[in-house]
């Protein structure tokens, strides 16, 4: 259905395991009955499975008992059609709870980046930094370098992008927000550093900074309610001595590494905060009849932070325009 028409991409708090795999920190909060979390994060954004299990069964763990982890009649096809396509990959991690890639998440931006090279009708423009964004009846974008026209776009900019772009935005996004992230790698030549092998640990926000001073989260450095409201951030050389510190006093690891890495991302982790799961309800209809269904969101500041959210999203996005034409990629939400 889409064949004919030219489509432009644009990409550019429960303390503990959860936040080490998900980047989500729900500080010290608690679950109570209602669900009330006495933080600012939007359960029903954050743990859909959870909310529906309290609207449906009066409590979660009645929902776990008598349902499980369901799935809908979309997401049961979509499982149904990858199982089918992906045998082998399925049959290899049926057991499998947590992924990596040798070589880095960048394996999984490259083989996409190799095959979309191979397309020819794609075009990937490198460089170019979108300094308007226009609507009239066709998009009309102008960057540092062209002006490019579409008959529908998607965008996969991060939401405080596109508040630039698109002022409206401004005010359906009011609970959008994000946090930074301090990843410090230590890489070590030792085989035999530790005596056990570990997934890792954390550290709980009730542990006083007397106790913790670098203000780490585990050992690795994350963003968390301790770098929240920063302005000023120590320099490379010092994370890597507040990294080197932690790892020292909790496992006595005195070698030196072989090899160092950091980065500061900031507003990098999407926060789900209460009010979010309303206000991807008004984005989804501002978009819908403003861009007559023309324009689709992506990415992790809509159905979920993690990598496999934004596939899964993805894949369901460019199903719908296959079968419908039109999509804001927030019909799951708004159906909520």
């Amino acid at each position: 259905m889409l064949s004919s028409k030219s489509i432009g991409i644009l990409g550019g708090g429960i303390s503990g395991l959860s936040t080490a795999c998900h980047l989500i920190d729900l500080g010290d909060c608690l679950i109570q009955k209602e669900l009330t979390l006495l933080t600012k994060i939007c359960i029903k954004s954050t743990f859909p499975n959870l909310w529906n299990y309290e609207e449906l069964y009066g409590s979660v763990l009645k929902g776990f008992l008598f349902n499980g982890i369901s799935l809908n009649k979309d997401e049961e096809n979509i499982k149904s059609t990858i199982e089918k396509d992906s045998e082998d990959i399925i049959k290899k991690t049926k057991n499998t709870y947590i992924y990596s890639f040798k070589n880095g998440l960048g394996t999984l931006s490259s083989a996409i980046s190799k095959n979309l090279f191979t397309k020819k009708n794609v075009r990937i423009y490198f460089n170019s930094e979108i300094q308007s964004l226009k609507f009239n009846n066709i998009f009309k974008i102008k960057t540092n370098t062209s002006e490019f026209y579409f008959d529908h776009l998607i965008s996969a900019l991060p939401i405080q992008v596109l508040t630039k772009l698109l002022d409206p935005f401004k005010k359906l996004t009011k609970s959008f927000s994000s946090a930074t992230i301090l990843v410090v790698n230590l890489f070590f030549d030792n085989p035999n550093l530790l005596p056990f092998q570990t997934f890792g640990y954390l550290i709980p926000k009730s542990v006083s900074k007397e106790e913790n001073p670098e203000q780490a989260l585990g050992v690795i450095f994350d963003r968390g309610s301790f770098w929240k409201h920063k302005t000023i951030f120590p320099k490379e050389s010092e994370f890597i001595t507040l990294a080197r510190n932690v790892v020292l006093r909790h496992l006595g690891i005195k070698d030196i590494p072989v090899i160092v890495n950091c980065k500061l991302q900031k507003n990098s982790i999407p926060q789900y905060n209460l009010g979010h799961h309303h206000d991807l309800k008004n984005i989804h209809n501002y978009v819908y009849n403003t861009y007559q269904g023309n324009l689709s969101l992506v990415g992790n500041f809509y159905g979920g932070i993690g990598v496999n959210d934004c596939i899964k999203n993805a894949y369901f996005l460019t199903r719908r325009l296959k079968e419908k034409g039109k999509a804001t990629g927030l019909e799951s939400v708004n159906s909520n």
